[in-house]
């Protein structure tokens, strides 16, 4: 979706209505440099409320590597059946809190979802919709100041 877009700081689609679309997956890679991945580091916020996406399947690697991540909003998405989210969230070393309580998870792939978030220090997983995960290996691996984990039992 911003695929080579390096420079971007502010990524909104609050209300944005994409009843057909499945994936947002690495939407945020800046394009490839000669020895790796080139992310979009210099993005801060990424607004996603009131979002109307019934078919979304995937967001993995959706924000993977943007470091500059800070402020993140789902509040009032609409996402309930979701099987990816794996390194979503993957190196936000500037992301402090995430709340994805309005999203729905269906036998959800969650590796690796927060690793490296080394400022991330709460986390809302406490799902209106009926949700389960299916694989959780190192979802929370070098996030030294992790404090408040909220998940649905």
């Amino acid at each position: 979706m911003f695929y080579e877009c390096p420079n971007i700081k502010i990524i909104n689609l609050q209300n944005l209505h994409i009843p057909r679309v499945t994936s947002m997956t690495s939407m945020c890679l800046a394009g490839r440099k000669t020895f790796g991945v080139n992310y979009a580091t210099k993005l801060k916020t990424v607004d996603m409320r009131g979002v109307y996406a019934p078919k979304l399947k995937s967001m993995g690697g959706a924000f993977a590597g943007c470091t500059g991540l800070k402020n993140v909003y789902f509040d009032g998405m609409y996402a309930p059946n979701i099987e990816n989210m794996a390194q979503t969230f993957w190196g936000c070393t500037s992301l402090e809190k995430v709340d994805l309580s309005s999203l729905g998870f269906n036998q959800c792939e969650m590796h690796q979802m927060f690793t490296r978030c080394s400022k991330l220090k709460t986390v809302n997983l406490n799902t209106t919709h009926k949700s389960s995960a299916k694989n959780m290996s190192d979802v929370f691996l070098q996030c030294p100041n992790l404090r408040n984990v909220y998940m649905n039992t």
